[in-house]
């Protein structure tokens, strides 16, 4: 690496990296630190220990000095990011060759080899990973052929999987594989970071390019109000009032104009004749501060003429009045200041429109920046989906042709959970990026509260936090809403979850529903409008938030939390999203004694809808049907294929749009699978529109990796079908195609 200005990171083929991506890569590092010094610590001992039981001494002296290495890399500050992350990679991958070199394939070598790729190409990109994997590779082949020649000895344990060269080569094309996809990964995610931080930080431009235009226009405003109100004379047929004050203490009023009854309710006389001073109605926040600023004035004024003043004073019905108030000196012959000439305006409806101004300001500020994070996270989803899709729909696969007592069932399975939890954590992200798209139906609030305190999640909750004991009071006479089940649910496991985490110690979440009929606007953190709801309350007796902090509860990302142990940072901003989807509200109220939040959703008089069991996989098998698979990813063309061949269907793949509708110019198929964003080319909805001038009649259903869009709507206003998700399940692929295929259009 070179580095040609300070403080600016290059790459090794002289790319200049962002601050912010770089900024990304040194927290990755810095999250792998006691990860990897504590790991680093039992693996180098524990191989240690066995090469010295084995008379391997050198090896064990190998494997101390690469740990202490590391270690000293870790614990110096001074170290700088490069060098820290050179250590690391060249410590993991000299250890692993150390491994392979003492027990062949017999140890955990190819795997932290597998680990020095991937952190090599996170750390300095996919030129970088792609020359550490060639490395690696000869790396292996030459110890293979050291072990297999027996020129490099091996213990007599390890014989029989290190010398065999179908073992090895087996290894080398697996290692090869998965290190070549794993290397690009980071970089797309990187990819897509840089051109959502480059939209973001136009968008930011375009905003402070408009702030700066609307504070000249309030700038210009004040300056046009000063010069009226200096301009008017004849104060008394203008709402402003005249006052004439001695310099003395108190401030005792030698006049005021007669249009002071109608801004204060207090006649001329009442100041005039000494029975109120000026002092007595002024607010006792603001008292003090203005007889500081007269002092002030009095000291520094030489040379001037007038100053302003803002403050609150008490009218005679007790009301609260904002006043501005313009003061001018009067003089005698040796300079002396006798009096103050004071016009007073009120501008009490000026200063709550301000307030309201200013509100409305934050939530537009607000709402653009979630907008922007939205994108960034819509834009990641997208390319997960993709990478996903191998990972959910393949294990299924081989689990359908695995014996029940193949020792890789439990492996797949476990790779087939994690591809599920992943999937959650994408939709999560598209929820946030695009809100919700599931047809909502009539549901009770208090069914779904039951459910998630019933569930696995919820039993998983309470061993993470067993000092917390949660309540729950459900309203028995609770009216129904109209939404999504599966979002609903998100919304109450992810405040139950926040709740949880902001309790140290012992403490008490309480979880409540009722309805609510709200006859007024009501102005919290959100502006709830009249109507009727079911009111969702999960309440904690934690420290509170901040003002700072409740501001941004709501961003995607944003999180007080621990980096690593308490979730993604999208459980709240879930909630954000699915309640405006559901056209409710939410309202937050939080202080040192805990925080409470409200989801209002509009009721439904509509009753609940009857649940759909589960469908046998008997049911829907097919009976050697054509259906034409139109994706413009060719891993997601496989996938699809494969599962319609499981499935008893004949599959047929095109790439893009343009050659579906070629293919059907000549051929007829019974049904088409059509992907909904194909870049470059058409996109799902214009093939469908066009496939349907040759085939009138033509069956289809829409996948898609992101949410439902205008785009599927319309397609399926011209006659499409089901709409799914990607990734794909057999149940879900097998369900949309057996149904669309019964359906008489």
């Amino acid at each position: 690496m070179k580095n040609s200005k300070p403080g600016r990171f290059y790459f090794i083929d002289g790319t200049q990296e962002r601050p912010e991506i770089l900024e990304v890569r040194k927290r990755i590092l810095a999250a792998l630190k006691w990860p990897v010094l504590t790991l680093g610590l039992i693996a180098a001992f524990l191989g240690a220990i066995q090469a010295f039981q084995q008379g391997r001494h050198l090896f064990s002296l190998i494997y101390l000095s690469i740990y202490g290495t590391v270690f000293t890399a870790f614990i110096l500050d001074r170290i700088t990011f490069s060098s820290r992350a050179m250590v690391l990679v060249v410590g993991l991958y000299l250890y692993s060759v150390a491994v392979m070199i003492r027990i062949g394939l017999s140890g955990i070598g190819l795997e932290i080899m597998i680990l020095a790729c991937l952190l090599s190409a996170v750390f300095w990109g996919v030129r970088t990973g792609l020359a550490v994997i060639g490395v690696s590779t000869m790396a292996v082949a030459g110890v293979a052929a050291g072990l297999i020649s027996g020129f490099l000895p091996v213990h007599q344990e390890h014989m029989l999987n290190s010398t065999s060269l179908l073992a090895w080569a087996t290894t080398g094309m697996v290692f090869l594989m998965i290190t070549v996809g794993f290397v690009f990964i980071p970089q797309m995610f990187l990819n897509r970071l840089k051109e959502s931080l480059s939209l973001l930080e136009d968008r930011s431009q375009h905003l402070e390019e408009s702030n700066l235009i609307l504070q000249k226009e309030i700038e210009a405003r004040e300056k046009a109000e000063e010069a009226v109100r200096e301009g008017h004379k004849i104060i008394n047929r203008s709402p402003a009032v005249a006052f004439l004050w001695i310099n003395a203490e108190g401030w005792p009023i030698e006049y005021v104009s007669d249009n002071v009854e109608k801004m204060l309710g207090y006649k001329a006389e009442d100041f005039t004749s000494g029975a109120i001073t000026y002092a007595e109605i002024i607010h006792p926040e603001d008292l003090e501060k203005l007889r500081e600023k007269d002092r002030k004035f009095l000291r520094d004024s030489w040379g001037k003429d007038f100053f302003l003043s803002r403050y609150r004073v008490f009218a005679k019905d007790g009301s609260i009045k904002w006043l501005d108030h313009m003061t001018f000196l009067r003089r005698d012959g040796e300079g002396t200041i006798t009096h103050y000439d004071g016009i007073v305006s009120d501008i009490t409806e000026h200063i709550k429109a301000e307030d309201e101004k200013a509100v409305l300001q934050s939530k537009l500020q607000r709402s653009q920046k979630m907008e922007s994070l939205g994108l960034l996270a819509g834009g990641v989803a997208h390319d997960l989906n993709n990478v996903l899709s191998g990972i959910v729909s393949y294990p299924e696969l081989l689990l359908l042709d695995l014996p029940e007592d193949s020792k890789l069932r439990k492996p797949i399975e476990t790779m087939q959970q994690s591809g599920h939890r992943a999937t959650a954590i994408v939709q999560d992200l598209l929820t946030v990026a695009r809100g919700v798209a599931t047809i909502k139906e009539p549901l009770n609030l208090n069914d779904a509260v039951r459910d998630y305190l019933d569930s696995p999640e919820f039993k998983k909750l309470l061993q993470f936090h067993p000092a917390v004991t949660i309540t729950s009071t459900l309203d028995p006479n609770l009216l129904n809403i109209c939404g999504s089940p599966i979002h609903i649910r998100k919304i109450i496991m992810n405040m139950v979850s926040n709740a949880s985490e902001a309790i140290e110690g012992n403490g008490t979440v309480a979880i409540a529903t009722e309805n609510r009929y709200i006859d007024q606007s009501l102005k919290g953190y959100d502006h709830v409008t009249i109507g009727e709801y079911a009111v969702l309350s999960v309440s904690d007796d934690g420290s509170g938030i901040s003002s700072g902090d409740l501001e941004r509860i709501f961003e995607p990302f944003y999180t007080k939390k621990v980096m690593g142990r308490s979730g993604t940072g999208l459980g709240l901003a879930v909630v954000w999203h699915v309640t405006q989807d559901h056209e409710g509200y939410i309202d937050v109220k939080s202080s040192e004694n805990g925080t409470t939040f409200e989801v209002y959703i509009p009721i439904t008089r509509d009753e609940l809808s009857n649940t759909i069991s589960t469908i046998p996989m008997s049911d829907l098998t097919g009976n050697g049907e054509t259906i034409l698979v139109v994706d413009d990813v060719e891993s997601q063309r496989e996938i699809s294929c494969t599962m319609l061949n499981k499935l008893g269907y004949k599959p047929i793949a095109v790439s893009s749009g343009e050659e579906a509708v070629e293919y059907l110019t000549e051929n007829t198929v019974d049904l088409l699978v059509l992907d909904m964003i194909m870049d470059p080319g058409i996109n799902g909805r214009e093939t469908f529109e066009r496939i349907r001038r040759i085939h009138p009649k033509q069956k289809a259903i829409i996948v898609s990796g992101f949410a439902q869009t205008d785009e599927v709507k319309a397609a399926q206003t011209l006659g499409a079908g089901n709409y799914i998700k990607k990734p794909l399940t057999l149940q879900s692929l097998g369900l949309a195609v057996k149904e669309e295929l019964k359906n008489q259009r």
